[in-house]
């Protein structure tokens, strides 16, 4: 009898680097607040984002927010993403624990759905920092 082989799901991969280059397109997510929309329509128009642009969308992303965080962050929640900010990897545990963090802190009826891709994950882990501080 043959043996079956079966192709290793995404998800099962054991540690993610967070440096690589995307192998899949990134998940787009909603805008934050008028911030992210400003720098849509400014995308849409050839207008590149400079530095100050940057500065500019998460103050405004601030200021009138779109996305509402649904409670307050636990003290561990907070150690966990300033902990996977600040290196180049995690491990698949983890992208699965930020994955169900995000949708639980910004419920909606089209949750993100879990993947492996290094720019979504740290689009992720950088709007939920932004929460923190």
């Amino acid at each position: 009898m043959a043996k079956k082989t079966t192709k290793k799901k995404e998800q099962d991969i054991e540690n993610i680097d967070l440096t690589a280059p995307a192998t899949e397109p990134e998940v787009t997510l909603p805008s934050a607040g008028l911030g992210d929309t400003i720098k849509k329509i400014t995308n849409i128009l050839g207008i590149a984002q400079c530095d100050e642009c940057k500065n500019r969308q998460k103050e405004y992303n601030k200021l009138f927010p779109w996305l509402k965080i649904s409670r307050e962050m636990t003290q561990d929640e907070m150690e966990f993403i300033v902990d996977i900010h600040s290196r180049k990897s995690m491990q698949s545990d983890e992208a699965n624990r930020l994955f169900f963090l995000y949708n639980d802190l910004f419920p909606s009826r089209n949750p993100i759905q879990r993947c492996n891709c290094p720019g979504t994950i740290i689009k992720l882990i950088e709007r939920i920092k932004n929460y923190i501080e």
